[in-house]
């Protein structure tokens, strides 16, 4: 499992995930699990992250570093993403408030059409791109936010552990990610209830693994029999 440090930059951090895709150690390894944690907003399918510079990296681009054409030691093996972050244009427009208020306002205009251009070079790249053995969970649906609260974090982490401490032993992880999304609908539903600034937050999940594959964490482990 990479977990990645995301209080950096954003040009770090796609570094530090293409560092993380060179490791010869990873060819010994039958999967691997990536977890971003971080600001986001909207943009396209999946959208953006953001660093300590305040600026977006696409969802899009990590992807494509850890697509089977650039992570060959994990070519044909599945590959596990875990976003936590904001889907939401509030959260662009604080971001861009942020921007104004430490007088960065005038370079993003130029960031802008620095990120139009690199999406125009990457296009053609993506056609040919082998999608193949991704498996993503985000935490909330595009235009929402993802909960966190001071006191207690964040609902969708502490429903994710919870559920892999107690079916990782003998489900898939898709149908774990499944459970995961209904009991975090039910949690943010009832704090939204009691707490205005909260919404009911849903899970999604995007998979394209191969040849109907189901993915175990321990695809050694036996059930027992139930006790007579």
């Amino acid at each position: 499992m990479h977990m990645l440090n995301l209080m950096i930059c954003s040009q770090q951090m796609l570094k530090d995930i293409k560092d993380e895709t060179q490791n010869p150690d990873n060819k010994d390894y039958g999967m691997h699990v990536t977890v971003l944690m971080s600001h986001g907003g909207t943009f396209g399918a999946h959208g953006v992250l953001y660093g300590t510079d305040v600026k977006p990296v696409k969802l899009l681009d990590v992807f494509d570093l850890l697509s089977s054409e650039n992570f060959k030691h994990m070519a044909g093996k599945p590959k596990v993403v875990i976003v936590v972050a904001c889907r939401s244009a509030a959260t662009d427009a604080l971001i861009k408030r942020v921007e104004a208020e430490s007088g960065e306002s005038s370079t993003r205009q130029e960031t802008q059409l620095e990120a139009q251009k690199e999406t125009q070079q990457t296009t053609s790249r993506r056609n040919n791109l082998n999608v193949d053995d991704l498996l993503i969970l985000q935490s909330c649906f595009d235009g929402r936010n993802s909960i966190r609260d001071a006191n207690h974090g964040s609902p969708f982490i502490r429903e994710l552990v919870k559920t892999l401490y107690k079916h990782s032993s003998h489900r898939d992880l898709v149908t774990l990610f499944d459970i995961v999304q209904k009991r975090v609908k039910k949690v943010t539903k009832k704090i939204s209830e009691t707490r205005s600034e909260f919404s009911e937050q849903v899970p999604v999940m995007t998979k394209t693994l191969t040849d109907m594959r189901k993915i175990f964490l321990f695809p050694r482990y036996k059930i027992s029999p139930p006790a007579e």
